[in-house]
């Protein structure tokens, strides 16, 4: 069993680990759709293919980084609960469905901003 300060520490790494999780996902999702704002109708279809596989991989990374190290972060205050009577200040179980969730749609919806931005510009090419 592990002492007070060892939980707490465990805890407190895991938390900061889900907030470079988090970050990451936010860097690389402004990335994306960044690009496919900017340039996402004047890249050919193989360049397209290759961000999109590449952004699924890597969000899809990080998101579940976030998640395992959310989860963690629940299981340690969890154990901080139990063996020493610390209380949590938030729904944890709601939070961990809630941002799965948003995790998981995030990157399809990114991914159909591109398909959109890339339907437009081929509309107005062929119209103009």
């Amino acid at each position: 069993m592990m002492t007070e300060a060892e939980l707490w520490h465990m805890q407190l790494l895991a938390a900061e680990n889900t907030f470079v999780g988090m970050d990451n996902v936010a860097t690389i999702i402004f990335a994306y759709l960044a690009t496919a704002y900017f340039v996402g109708g004047k890249l050919s279809r193989f360049q397209a293919v290759l961000a999109t596989v590449f952004f699924v991989f890597v969000a899809s990374v990080f998101s579940a980084v976030a998640f395992t190290e959310y989860r963690r972060t629940v299981y340690f205050l969890r154990e901080l609960t139990e063996n020493y009577g610390v209380s949590a200040m938030l729904p944890n179980a709601v939070i961990l469905l809630v941002g799965g969730i948003v995790l998981a749609l995030l990157i399809p919806a990114c991914v159909y901003f591109m398909y959109q931005v890339r339907r437009n510009a081929k509309a107005v090419e062929s119209t103009g």
